[in-house]
C-alpha cells in the first residue's frame, strides 16, 4: 500500500511477477502467467490466503492481519477479513509484471487483457532498468510503461456450434464460469464434460501460431476454442460439435465471430481485402445467404481419418486465418489513429 493507512474500501491484493523479457513469446508468457495467478487466488478463501502466508513467514496465527496492522493500528480483525475476503472472491488484484527492457506494443498487451475480461483486476508492467556506475555501483530506474484501467466483468451474446447459426444464449465468455449457461450452479457433471472437451482441445492448444505476437488458441466453457484478434472484439472461433473424449467429431469449423456484430463490422471494412483473404484460405467461404454474414470454413467429421487429423485441420486454418486477418486489423487500426 502506498500510503500509511490501510482504505478497506477498496482494499486489493498485489501480485508481482519479475522476470527477464527477452523474447514476444517471453512476454506473452509471462503476462499469461500473471493472468493465472490472479484466477487462481479468486479461487481462495481467507483461510487459504491466511495459511500461505504463514507458511512463506514461519509465522502463526492471523498472519494477514497482523501484517496489516503495524502499518494501521486502528484496522479490526472481523473487518479486514472480510473485506480481503470479498476481493479475493472479486479477483480485486493489482497485477505487475516487472522486467527490464519492457517496450512491447501496446496494443499486443491489450490482448491478452481482452481475453480474461472477466475479472476485475488491474494489470501494469514496469521497466526495471539498471545501470552500471563509474563506481561500480548499480543504479536501479523503474518506469510504467503501460497500465491499464479496471476490467469489469461483463456479459455478451454468445453463439450454438454452428457460427451463428443456431438460436443464441446469454453466457459469461469468460473461461471460469460462475454459473451454468441456465443460470445455476455448474453440477460436477458439468465440469468434467467440460475437462473432457478441454483434453480433446489440449494438443491444439499446446501448439503455437505462426503470428510471434499472436495471443495463443484458448478453450472457452463448455466446448470451444478461441483465438482473440487485435482489439479484442472479434476473434477465430473453433468448434467440434458431437466430439467424444478422444473421438472423431460429428461436425467442425473455423469462423470469425465478434461482440456485438464487431465482426460483421470488421468484414464490411475489409470488403476490397476479401478476395485476397479468399485466396490465401482457399478453404474459407463467405456466407452471406444465412441470417448473418459470416467467413469461415466447415467440414464433416467423416472427413478425417481420426482426432489428430481433425485437430491438425482445425489448427491450421485458424493459423492460416490469424496470418491473413491480424495484419489487415493492425493496419486498418493505424488508419483510424
Amino acid at each position: 500500500m502506498r500510503h500509511a493507512r490501510l482504505d478497506l474500501i477498496s482494499i486489493a491484493l498485489t501480485l508481482v511477477e519479475c522476470k527477464l523479457w527477452r523474447n514476444p513469446q517471453a512476454r506473452r508468457e509471462v503476462i499469461a502467467q500473471a493472468l493465472d495467478y490472479a484466477q487462481t487466488l479468486s479461487r481462495w478463501t481467507y483461510a487459504d490466503l491466511q495459511r500461505q502466508v504463514a507458511t512463506a513467514t514461519g509465522l502463526s496465527g492471523n498472519v494477514p492481519f497482523e501484517l496489516a496492522r503495524k502499518r494501521d493500528t486502528t484496522l479490526n480483525e472481523e473487518t479486514f477479513v472480510d473485506r480481503v475476503s470479498q476481493a479475493l472472491h472479486d479477483c480485486r488484484i493489482l497485477l505487475i509484471v516487472a522486467g527490464n527492457g519492457i517496450h512491447g506494443s501496446v496494443g499486443a498487451m491489450a490482448e491478452l487483457l481482452n481475453r480474461n475480461a472477466g475479472r476485475a483486476f488491474t494489470f501494469a508492467l514496469v521497466d526495471i532498468g539498471l545501470y552500471e556506475m563509474p563506481d561500480q555501483r548499480l543504479l536501479v530506474h523503474a518506469s510504467v510503461p503501460m497500465k491499464t484501467q479496471i476490467i469489469e466483468r461483463h456479459v455478451v451474446l454468445a453463439r450454438g456450434n454452428h457460427l451463428g447459426r443456431e438460436q443464441p444464449q446469454t453466457v459469461e465468455i469468460v473461461e471460469e464460469l460462475e454459473q451454468a449457461p441456465g443460470g445455476g450452479a455448474k453440477s460436477a457433471s458439468d465440469l468434467s464434460r467440460a475437462e473432457r472437451y478441454r483434453s480433446w482441445w489440449q494438443p491444439l492448444l499446446d501448439r503455437p501460431l505462426r503470428e510471434p505476437e499472436q495471443t495463443p488458441p484458448r478453450f472457452f466453457y463448455p466446448n470451444h476454442v478461441r483465438v482473440i484478434l487485435p482489439g479484442g472484439d472479434t476473434w477465430i472461433l473453433a468448434y467440434a460439435s458431437g466430439v467424444e473424449t478422444a473421438g472423431v467429431p460429428q461436425e467442425v469449423g473455423v469462423g470469425l465471430r465478434g461482440r456485438t456484430g464487431a465482426h460483421l463490422r470488421l468484414l464490411g471494412q475489409l470488403a476490397p481485402e476479401i478476395p485476397a483473404i479468399l485466396a490465401e484460405v482457399p478453404e474459407l467461404v463467405l456466407d452471406d445467404g444465412g441470417p448473418e454474414v459470416w467467413l469461415g470454413a466447415v467440414r464433416s467429421g467423416k472427413d478425417f481419418a481420426d482426432a489428430n487429423d481433425c485437430r491438425e485441420w482445425l489448427f491450421r486454418i485458424m493459423d492460416a486465418m490469424v496470418a491473413a486477418l491480424r495484419p489487415r486489423i493492425i493496419l486498418l487500426a493505424s488508419r483510424d489513429d
